[in-house]
């Protein structure tokens, strides 16, 4: 516990640190989130579909509508028509509406577990897309004031050449340099236009406000064990696949009355050389002469949902373990790097050490180009941890 605590500690402290003060994004990316889960057109679908079904399973366990039935027959002359008219109900085993209930109850947890499902992707995807953002933010800020930090030190070049102090690969070598950071900049906000698309495009074509986004939100990154715990108890996908074997065994009873006899009952009237007969019909099916290649089948569905349960529980597992062994990779990558790579103190000292005339323009460039691509992989690498972070938790932490 001492350990995860000062994970945790230290993951406060990066925050603090990397972004200058800032509130955590929690409120913010959370905010977000529920207002896409409110506009998503394929969430909106799911949920149309699965009520839907739920329907259809309500009408399929209710008794067939009645059957009229109507019939005349014309007679030679002298003997006069003949005619009949007759109505009639047909109804399965009575037991048969309770199992087939039973699996439509079991049915209608499977679609909300489903449902669920199709929610906690949705989250992870939007938390993700702005863990991006923030990421790109973070870029296009150090960008920035790399930039003016270029254009004062192309300012000064420029008067030294004047001077013929400074020359022209002094110049042409800022210019390139000033080109590059510009070619970054373009690229970075490409890069936001695209994310803030695809957060649109999932928020029913509505830009949802992402102004407060600007800080990763806390996370605690826990033991090994507890994740794969949780995702065995929290997982809605796992849980959508436990109902749904549960509601394919009750299809197998279903199909077991199914081979029970049927029943129909119907009230006939008759006419004919003018006298009327009343009377009443009864019908009975015989499905259990049929019926067991249907049982049969049923129990093989019951066993192959439990084989790929059983897969996708392994395949989540290994997930869960790759997820882990990453971030823990990661985290030991960019723990203790902020303080090199917050506020540009590197660059202020390199900047001090070209007016000092400690190094040369060259120099100068060399190692802000080094420090400026150092900074980019610190950046990548710390959303690729809280992505992973916002991962692992999406079963019920963080």
């Amino acid at each position: 516990m001492k350990l995860l605590y000062k994970i945790y500690m230290s993951a406060a402290a990066l925050c603090s640190v990397a972004f200058n003060g800032a509130a955590t994004g929690n409120e913010a990316f959370n905010r977000v989130v529920n207002e896409v889960l409110a506009n998503n057109p394929g969430l909106k679908a799911r949920s149309a579909e699965f009520r839907s079904m739920k329907l259809t399973d309500a009408a399929d366990n209710r008794l067939e509508a009645p059957e009229v039935e109507f019939e005349h027959q014309w007679g030679q002359d002298g003997i006069g028509n003949k005619w009949a008219v007759g109505v009639s109900q047909s109804f399965d085993w009575p037991g048969l509406y309770k199992a087939r209930g039973e699996a439509n109850r079991l049915s209608s947890e499977a679609y909300s577990a489903s449902y669920a499902g199709y929610v906690a992707d949705l989250t992870l995807e939007v938390k993700q897309l702005l863990v991006d953002m923030v990421a790109l933010r973070l870029s296009r800020d150090a960008t920035v004031r790399q930039m003016e930090n270029l254009a004062s030190l192309h300012a000064l070049t420029s008067r030294a050449f004047e001077s013929g102090e400074a020359t022209v690969l002094e110049m042409n070598k800022l210019e390139l340099q000033r080109f590059s950071m510009e070619s970054k900049l373009a690229t970075l906000d490409a890069g936001y236009v695209a994310l803030s698309g695809q957060l649109a495009a999932l928020n029913g074509g509505v830009a949802p406000d992402v102004s407060g986004i600007d800080a990763y939100p806390d996370g605690v990154l826990l033991a090994e064990e507890e994740y794969i715990s949780l995702m065995e108890k929290g997982d809605a996908t796992l849980e959508s696949m436990r109902r749904d074997i549960e509601r394919r065994k009750a299809g197998v009873k279903v199909e077991s009355m199914k081979r029970y006899p049927g029943f129909s009952l119907g009230y006939v009237h008759n006419v004919e050389l003018g006298e009327h007969f009343n009377g009443l019909r009864v019908g009975v099916s015989l499905p259990f002469l049929s019926g067991n290649s249907r049982h049969k089948s049923a129990e093989a569905m019951v066993q192959s949902a439990d084989y790929e349960y059983e897969a996708f529980k392994m395949r989540r597992q290994a997930e869960v373990t790759a997820d882990y062994r990453t971030a823990v990779s990661l985290w030991k990558r960019v723990e203790g790097r902020t303080r090199l790579f917050s506020g540009d103190s590197y660059l202020s000292t390199l900047r001090k050490a070209l007016d000092g005339g400690q190094m040369t323009l060259m120099d100068y460039l060399y190692e802000s180009n080094l420090y400026i691509e150092s900074q980019q992989e610190y950046f990548d690498l710390l959303a690729r941890y809280h992505k992973l972070l916002i991962s692992l938790g999406r079963y019920g932490v963080n």
